[in-house]
């Protein structure tokens, strides 16, 4: 029968685990259930946006019980020369703007091939970032990469680090390597981006994992 398959009612989507598939085990049939032979992936998606004009990004609830580590990616572009700070928020998604943000790394700057290097961050800030200005240019994108450690946790203090590179200028390149913590033990539940003078361009791209 040459549509035994092809006869039968499309499925359309994603098995679900409990789906059976007929497998030949050393030439015996067998049934086995989805969860055993799908892909595993350790990113789970959680959060996702694109730039939308505003000043601020914001996540409510993108943190749970759920995972323990989260990983945020941003790809970035402004509208006009722009700082961009981050800041956690609490369980009831409020914005922690206290002086608790320690975080220090180290900044390469390349200059057209001559290269320096700086110390970077604060103690006692009210947010964390690169402490970069990411000037405005529809082909100049910031990349941030950042990893949160257990912000759900109440009886904790969150860590972070963080890794940022752009094209400051068209000659000049930076990267920054950093890592802080919270320093108040608080649940937290969301995560922000802020921008000091322009808009989040909408190319810019935002996406939160958490980490299986």
């Amino acid at each position: 029968n040459n549509n035994v398959i092809s006869g039968q009612t499309e499925l359309a989507a994603e098995p679900a685990d409990t789906d059976e598939f007929l497998v030949s085990d050393a030439g015996t049939l067998k049934r086995i259930d989805y969860s055993y032979i799908k892909p595993s992936n350790d990113f789970v998606l959680v959060a996702s946006a694109d730039g939308g004009g505003g000043t601020v990004q914001d996540f409510n609830s993108c943190f749970s019980s759920t995972y323990q580590n989260y990983m945020i990616l941003a790809s970035i572009s402004m509208s006009s020369d722009s700082t961009v700070s981050m800041r956690f928020q609490n369980s009831s998604n409020t914005e922690l703007s206290s002086g608790v943000y320690y975080f220090q790394g180290y900044r390469t700057l390349n200059s057209a091939g001559s290269f320096s290097h700086s110390t970077s961050g604060s103690f006692g800030a009210t947010s964390f970032g690169p402490q970069l200005v990411i000037q405005a240019a529809s082909n100049r994108i910031a990349g941030f990469r950042i990893f949160v450690y257990d912000p759900y946790a109440s009886a904790t203090k969150t860590t972070y680090d963080f890794q940022y590179n752009c094209q400051q200028a068209s000659s000049n390149l930076n990267t920054v390597n950093a890592g802080g913590v919270y320093d108040t033990a608080v649940s937290m539940a969301g995560f922000r981006f802020n921008s000091d003078a322009g808009n989040f361009n909408s190319v810019s791209k935002f996406r939160i994992y958490g980490l299986k």
